[in-house]
Order: structure tokens, then sequence, then C-alpha cells
């Protein structure tokens, strides 16, 4: 495996290579995870994951995460989330709280249901699943 870093402009760049001869974990099947924390008041402006799963918590102001192939978990949050999903792929979106509203702007999301404190919706058959969990605040689902 290789880390690199690169800062330009104040902006650091954190990137991890496993090579397909690298085995990690307990079935050697690859990079298991990678954990990055920042101080409190760190500016995150993206953080992107090319193959595996992305949680992003306890962070404030405009985040982007961008999960190409596998899951991603937005939350605890306390204010509101806009989130934008690839249209023509097989999603789930679930978004969970305690008050507040989830919009669904698109007509891409072929299913939703929801119950108390608890939307879920789909695109096509469903499959990665994007998940938010808010406090007190709205989520706008929409997609691109």
């Amino acid at each position: 495996m290789t880390v690199t870093t690169d800062v330009v402009v104040g902006e650091l760049d954190i990137e991890a290579d496993v090579s397909d001869e690298v085995g990690i974990g307990a079935s050697g099947g690859g990079f298991e995870a990678l954990e990055v924390k920042v101080s409190t008041g760190t500016r995150v402006s993206r953080v992107g994951i090319n193959d595996g799963e992305g949680q992003v918590t306890d962070l404030a102001g405009h985040v982007t995460l961008d999960v190409d192939d596998g899951t991603a978990e937005v939350g605890p949050v306390d204010g509101d989330v806009t989130a934008e999903i690839a249209a023509g792929i097989d999603a789930s979106v679930v978004v969970q709280g305690d008050d507040g509203d989830a919009q669904f702007e698109s007509d891409a999301f072929d299913s939703v249901s929801s119950t108390e404190g608890r939307t879920r919706a789909e695109i096509g058959d469903g499959g990665d699943q994007l998940t938010v969990d808010v406090d007190d605040a709205d989520v706008h689902l929409d997609t691109v």
C-alpha cells in the first residue's frame, strides 16, 4: 500500500493506493479501512472513495462525499443535508432522524416509503446504500 499526501494552496490531499498483489484483512482481500481525523474547525471539502465504504461524521459546512462503488454514510448531522445521486444506477437511500423532512426532488426514485423517523427510497433494483442520519433537519435528495 502507498499513502501519498500533497498540500497545494492550503488544501491537503491524501491518497491510498493498494496494488493487486497486497492483501490486508482477515480474508486477504484488499484494503480494509483508512481513517482520517482532522482537528475541530478544520474545513473538509471533499472525501472521495473509489471502491468501498465512506462515512462522514462530525463535520460542519459543505462536504462532498463521492463513493464510486460501495456504501456511504453521512451523520449524525445537526443541520440540513443536500445529497445528489447518479441517475441510472441501482441504489438505496435511507434517511433517518428525529424531526425534519426528506424531500426527493427527482422522478428517478422508483419507490419511496416512510415510517416514523425513517424514509427509504430506491433507484432501480436498490443496491449500494446511502444512509443520512440527521437530528432536527431537512434532507433534500436529487439525481444528477
